[in-house]
């Protein structure tokens, strides 16, 4: 299940990291998914966080069955199935057997503060890394996993 893959913070993490510091700590676990159909024509592509050797997380509002699934680092694309899926959270694992990029920091959920800023690192429509600031973590009964 996703949530099984949160691990503690390391303590030296626990202090505010400039959002420089962020970007190049988590770039290098930062994927395309690419989404085609049946057809092989492109739907859409979004971004990716590897959180283990060859697994993925991406958000799954249009990831089917049915559609095929490669993954893009560093101008190489992987063959992608998926794996789970929460429709709650909007969240799908990935198995991406060939991928060895390097899997970003976890954490638990228990060692969030109220009040803490939230950075988002992903892709941009022209596939470039792209951080943004999102404002401060309220407190909610849907934190299952904090990805740094």
């Amino acid at each position: 299940m996703l949530q099984d893959s949160c691990v503690s913070w390391p303590h030296h993490l626990l202090r505010p990291s400039p959002p420089e510091q962020i970007l190049l700590q988590v770039s290098p676990s930062i994927v395309v998914v690419d989404i085609s159909d049946i057809y092989g024509k492109s739907i859409e592509k979004r971004s990716g966080i590897v959180i283990d050797i060859g697994q993925v997380v991406t958000s799954c509002h249009a990831i089917q069955k049915d559609r095929n699934l490669q993954v893009w680092h560093e101008g190489s694309a992987f063959k992608a199935k998926l794996q789970h899926s929460d429709t709650v959270l909007n969240l799908c694992q990935l198995n991406v057997s060939r991928l060895r990029a390097p899997p970003t920091i976890q954490g638990a959920t228990q060692k969030l503060r109220v009040g803490q800023h939230v950075y988002a690192v992903g892709t941009s429509k022209d596939q470039d890394l792209d951080l943004s600031k999102g404002g401060h973590l309220r407190s909610t009964s849907v934190w299952k996993c904090a990805i740094y």
